[in-house]
Order: structure tokens, then C-alpha cells, then sequence
């Protein structure tokens, strides 16, 4: 592509209401997905939960991922792309007030398959939503959704550690998320979605070969980011040693670094290849991980925290718009079977190595991470070459 297109797609490039609407919704679902991490201690605590118990709550949010990868694309041709973003928006709302007054285990997991079940409607159709609005600037819009959703990330470990300290409470962060939703609300709700009012049929056109390899390559980035994003806080205070509020904060340096990595994907994405960019990043988390993982130090511990963010931010974004982009047309479905990929990954990676530290120790259980990482690469390797054998170039970002 010329600079002078590329020039001209800039210009193209329009953060409308709408835009910021759908952008802003995803901050909400940042937000709330990753505070469970940092309230795992906290839930231990009240609770009494093991390791694997304590992983459940992650593995029931990812169960209603799975709900609502195989149902969004169903419900978005019914409903329309407004009621269903919204609609799941407040549905994530409903499950973490439950979260906050959960007097038991069993109610504290419905809680997050409240969340992940309705919330992750809203997810879906982000992405579905921006693929059509941006179309070809598809990457861009992914990447800063992806920032915003991380800037609100970063806030989560934050807002706890400070909800505690000031003695609030950790519930106290759960009720700030749900009169956030309000003020979103009174703010766009009545931000219209052209073309997407509901009432037609959905695309029964199968997905490209070439869409489950980037698939599966998603799967596994995203089972590096919240096994790591999850474990982080209780890394941090078991083997590291930190007081819970510290160790809570301190999981905060991943967030940050997913922040600032996403910022600079954005124009990352814009000029180099999609695939060089996940290769590099593989690389980034992996030498942050073992920077983290290994030496026994408080400023290597938090340092890699940050290296191996900054690695993973764009893993996801990347990944999914090369997805999306092997099938234009098919928005809905494709978004909505990345959400399988994400599903999965969030059911099984915390709860694996959860399940591994209950059987040896949460370091040893960190030994998943790297394997991970070390698989996806081979994956991308094994994908460039069979693009290259079939003479088709990567879809663009």
C-alpha cells in the first residue's frame, strides 16, 4: 500500500458517537473481567477456597463466554446490534452486584456466569459492530477498543487495592462498576447503529480453513493472558511475598504495561505486517515471563510483570482482526467464534494452573505460561507457511 492510501485511510478513519460508544462498553467489560484477578484473595478469604475453587469463578465467566459465542451471532440477527450490546451490558451489571453480596461459594460462582454469560454478549458485538463501521481501518478500531478496555483494566487492581486501603471494602468496586454502566447509559444510549435494528437471518456461509488457524492461534494468546492476569496478585503475595493490598496494586504493572503496549499497537498495526507484530510480541512475553517468573527479586518480579504485558497487549487484537478479516460479510459469526477461542482459554488456563499449584506449588504451576507462549510461536510459524504454500497473502489488520 502507498503512503499516499494509507494517508488517505487515516483521513477516513472517524471516532463518531457510535465509535465511542461501542469503545467505551468494552472499558465497562475490561474492567469488570479483570477485577476478578485481583479480588481472588479477598475471595479465599471470606469464602474459605482452594486454589481450584478460588479458579472457578474465572472458569464460570468463561463458560458464559462459550454460551454466548455460540448463541451473539443468533441473537444480534433477532435483536439488533443496540439491544444487544446494552442488554448485555446491564446483564454483567446484574452479575456483579451478585458477586459483591455473595454470602457462599455456589452464589459467588453464579455471580461471574451472570457476567460472563450476558457481558460477553456485549464483547462479541464490539468487535462485530467495529468490522463494519471501520472496515478496512478494522485494526485500528480494534487496537484502541483494546487500549480503552485496558486503560479501565489497569483500574481494576488499582480500585481494589484502594477500596481496601481506605476500608471500603472490596465489594465497593463492584458497585462502582455498575454506576459507571449508568452514567454510560445517560450519556449513549441513544446512540443509533445503523442497518442493525434486529429482525433478519444470520450468515449460514462456513467460516475459511484459513479462519481456525488464526483461531487457534487466539486461543492460545489468550490463555497466556489470563493465566497470567488471574494468578498475578496471588503470584505476588505467595511467592513473592507482598501484603494482599501490595500484591493486588502490584498486578496492576501487567495492566498498565497491556495499556501501553495496546497504545503502541496501534500504530504498530498501521505499518508493519500483522503477523511480525504477534511474533514479536510472543518473544516480549516470553523474556518478561522468565524475568518475572525466576529471579527471586521484588523489582524483577514487578519488572517482568510489566515486559511480559507489554508482550501479550497485542496478541489479541492482532490475532482477532486477522481472523475477522478471512471472512468479510460474516462479522457476527467470525466475532462470535473468536469468542469460543477466548471462552475456552479463559475456562481452562487458570484453572489448569490452579489446579497444577494445589498439586505442587503456584510457582511450578507457572511453567504453563512459557509452554504456551513457546506453542503459539510454532503455531504462527506453521500458519506463515501455509498462507505462503496456498500463494495467499494475510488478511490485513
Amino acid at each position: 500500500m502507498s503512503t499516499r492510501s494509507v494517508a488517505a485511510g487515516e483521513r477516513r478513519f472517524e471516532r463518531d458517537a457510535l465509535t465511542w460508544a461501542v469503545y467505551l462498553l468494552l472499558g465497562y467489560f475490561g474492567f469488570l473481567i479483570n477485577v476478578l484477578g485481583p479480588l481472588v484473595p479477598f475471595l479465599r478469604e471470606k469464602l474459605g477456597l482452594t486454589y481450584a475453587q478460588a479458579s472457578l469463578h474465572t472458569s464460570a465467566f468463561a463458560v458464559g463466554l462459550l454460551v454466548a459465542s455460540v448463541t451473539a451471532d443468533r441473537l444480534a440477527a433477532r435483536l439488533g446490534d443496540r439491544l444487544l450490546l446494552w442488554g448485555g451490558a446491564v446483564g454483567m451489571a446484574v452479575g456483579a452486584v451478585l458477586l459483591a453480596v455473595a454470602p457462599t461459594f455456589l452464589l459467588s460462582v453464579l455471580g461471574t456466569l451472570v457476567m460472563g454469560t450476558l457481558g460477553s454478549l456485549t464483547l462479541v458485538q464490539v468487535s462485530a459492530v467495529l468490522a463494519r463501521r471501520h472496515g478496512e481501518g478494522r485494526g485500528r478500531a480494534f487496537a484502541e477498543a483494546n487500549a480503552i478496555s485496558s486503560l479501565c483494566g489497569v483500574l481494576a487492581p488499582l480500585a481494589v487495592g484502594g477500596a481496601v486501603a481506605a476500608g471500603l471494602g472490596w465489594p465497593a468496586v463492584l458497585w462502582f462498576a455498575v454506576a459507571a454502566l449508568v452514567v454510560l447509559a445517560l450519556a449513549f444510549g441513544r446512540v443509533t447503529f445503523p442497518g442493525r435494528s434486529g429482525g433478519g437471518a444470520r450468515s449460514r456461509t462456513p467460516l475459511p480453513a484459513r479462519y481456525w488457524r488464526y483461531w487457534a492461534l487466539l486461543l492460545l494468546a489468550v490463555a497466556v493472558e489470563f493465566g497470567v492476569g488471574f494468578w498475578g496478585a496471588d503470584f505476588l503475595r505467595v511467592v513473592a511475598g507482598f501484603p494482599r493490598a501490595a500484591a493486588a496494586t502490584g498486578a496492576g504493572a501487567f495492566l498498565l504495561a497491556m495499556l501501553v503496549g495496546r497504545v503502541v499497537g496501534g500504530a504498530l498495526v498501521s505499518v508493519w505486517p500483522a503477523p511480525r507484530v504477534v511474533a514479536l510480541s510472543l518473544l516480549t512475553a516470553l523474556l518478561g515471563f522468565l524475568l518475572y517468573w525466576l529471579p527471586d527479586f521484588t523489582v524483577t518480579r514487578v519488572l517482568g510483570l510489566f515486559v511480559t504485558g507489554l508482550g501479550i497487549a497485542n496478541l489479541y487484537p492482532a490475532l482477532l482482526s486477522l481472523a475477522v478479516g478471512t471472512a468479510p460479510g460474516q462479522e457476527d459469526v467470525a466475532s462470535a467464534r473468536a469468542a469460543l477461542a477466548s471462552g475456552l482459554a479463559i475456562l481452562l488456563a487458570p484453572f489448569a494452573l490452579g489446579a497444577v499449584a494445589d498439586a505442587s506449588s503456584l510457582f511450578a504451576a507457572q511453567i504453563v505460561v512459557p509452554a504456551l507462549l513457546m506453542i503459539a510461536g510454532a503455531g504462527l510459524w506453521w500458519v506463515g507457511r501455509q498462507e505462503k504454500a496456498g500463494a495467499v497473502s494475510p488478511p490485513r489488520p
